[in-house]
């Protein structure tokens, strides 16, 4: 009958069929008080019983709750692994700046202003070609515009 139970489970069973539970009170003393009950006396069956559920009912809540702790460690492993990527990412871009100093100030004029150069030009025959294989080729902006002049030199040469 008192099989897994705990103080606490005790002292609910006690207060739900006596209602006085004293700090002091121990295991056996509470025990005492719900066999000696009119409650047990009358109906043991339904004490056990009583018993019996707060004990599933305390087990139940530890099983969700070690359960909501797990979820929550796995939700943090998967945000803390999507940190790492991000980092790595970031790093990534941060090396790829620092070997080429120029692209930090020029990056975003340069790929906007191919774009508007494209829409430009693309009515001349070849340039929307000569455009992509420039674009293709050149490694940073500075090397784009190198290529660009040579380029401008040859066309009106031509």
């Amino acid at each position: 009958m008192y099989k897994n139970a705990l103080k606490k489970d005790l002292i609910r069973v006690v207060e739900e069929i006596d209602g006085t539970v004293e700090s002091t009170d121990t295991v056996a003393k509470l025990k005492t008080k719900i066999e000696k009950s009119s409650t047990f006396e009358s109906d043991a069956d339904f004490v056990k019983t009583l018993i019996k559920n707060f004990i599933d009912e305390r087990v139940s809540r530890n099983e969700r709750q070690t359960t909501l702790e797990k979820q929550k460690i796995e939700l943090a492993k998967l945000q803390f692994a999507q940190l790492e990527k991000e980092i790595k990412l970031q790093t990534t871009k941060n090396k790829a700046l620092n070997l080429n100093p120029a692209a930090k100030t020029e990056e975003k004029q340069f790929s906007s202003g191919l774009h508007e150069k494209k829409k430009k030009e693309s009515s001349t025959p070849g340039t929307a070609y000569w455009l992509a294989v420039v674009e293709s080729n050149c490694r940073h902006p500075i090397e784009f515009l190198n290529k660009t002049k040579h380029a401008v030199f040859a066309r009106r040469g031509s």
